[in-house]
């Protein structure tokens, strides 16, 4: 066999991984006919995220993108966690206040004893291009 030939075969076999990924997602309902996540457990599986700060603004993003948040709480964000199966962080707030202090997340008000956040535009990007997201 060519190496030509052996390039092909692994493209196509890549192909067909991609294909079987994208079909399970939309038979489970974790992802549109359009391509999108429509879940919390879609973006998961879409999205290779590396980190408790992408993991964090992930989940603000689709609470607000997706299901329409005017704003979260950090209980929003703990009950994405968990819908992901994602270990939640030793410290939330403390990733909620970095998070904040590099200008990715906003303090917009108080319910109760919740705080009320929102991503901030530089937040919006920084998910966006981390997530390739359209």
């Amino acid at each position: 066999m060519t190496d030509g030939i052996k390039e092909l075969i692994s493209k196509i076999n890549e192909l067909e991984g991609r294909i079987e990924k994208i079909e399970y997602m939309i038979v489970n309902d974790k992802i549109s006919i359009k391509g999108k996540p429509n879940s919390l457990s879609g973006f998961k599986l879409y999205y290779n995220l590396s980190n408790n700060f992408e993991k964090i603004l992930m989940i603000g993003y689709f609470l607000e993108k997706e299901k329409s948040f005017e704003h979260f709480t950090m209980d929003d964000v703990e009950d994405g966690f968990k819908k992901c199966k994602y270990p939640l962080p030793a410290n939330m707030s403390d990733f909620f206040l970095k998070a904040s202090g590099k200008g990715w997340l906003m303090k917009i008000g108080v319910e109760g004893r919740k705080i009320l956040w929102t991503l901030t535009e530089t937040g919006e990007r920084y998910v966006e291009e981390v997530m390739k997201y359209e």
